[in-house]
């Protein structure tokens, strides 16, 4: 859809000269409807003006203006938006706005989509573990181990057991003590992890004798 500017002749000047001039009368200073644009608006609608002055008012399609902008395609629809009683046929490119938008709302709901799958996929219980974890990597590897181990202690006493691993390797490396990394959780579920005593920083104290 062609936009254009309304009332273009008024805005130009030098039809012919090579680059063509716009022109901006005083009264834009005292123009209600101009100070009522957002201030963002307001700001790009002399350099709407700018482009359209190279084809006598009229715009170039939304990827070309964008650029021209230096702007997204989304943000110079915004601005588009808050110009409809700037510029001709505005609202047909609001409602190409609307098609432009609904894949990126679909992207959207497919991703919260996924997410509820997902939470059905895997037990609430294991989705506490993950949560927990360091180290997410191969979920699905992680949870048919997580089914397999069937005598493993209450989640409460796991989650406990893996904080309790999780602060005590953060003290050993504030400490300066090498302390390895978590192993992938699904190694950690089957070598039953959650049973290790962690292990702590040492502290020494140096006895001093009193010869008096």
């Amino acid at each position: 859809m062609t936009l254009r500017i309304k009332n273009w002749d008024r805005f130009q000047h030098y039809h012919n000269r090579k680059p063509p001039w716009i022109k901006l009368y005083r009264e834009l200073l005292d123009d209600p409807d101009y100070h009522k644009l957002p201030p963002v608006a307001a700001k790009y609608l002399p350099l709407i003006w700018l482009v359209a002055s190279e084809k006598d008012g009229e715009l170039p399609d939304l990827t070309t203006l964008s650029f021209r902008l230096r702007l997204d395609e989304k943000k110079t629809i915004d601005i588009i938006k808050q110009l409809e009683d700037w510029v001709h046929d505005a609202s047909n490119v609001l409602a190409d706005c609307k098609q432009l938008a609904i894949p990126e709302r679909e992207k959207e709901r497919e991703k919260e989509r996924e997410k509820e799958r997902e939470s059905k996929t895997y037990s609430s219980n294991f989705n506490t573990f993950w949560s927990t974890y360091p180290k997410k990597n191969n979920k699905k590897a992680a949870y048919r181990e997580w089914k397999k181990a069937t005598d493993k202690p209450d989640i409460g006493t796991i989650i406990a057991k893996l904080t309790e691993q999780i602060e005590a390797k953060q003290k050993l490396k504030q400490a300066g003590v090498f302390t390895p990394e978590f192993q992938d959780p699904q190694r950690w579920i089957k070598n039953e992890r959650w049973n290790d005593v962690p292990e702590v920083v040492q502290t020494t104290t140096t006895k001093i004798k009193y010869d008096g």
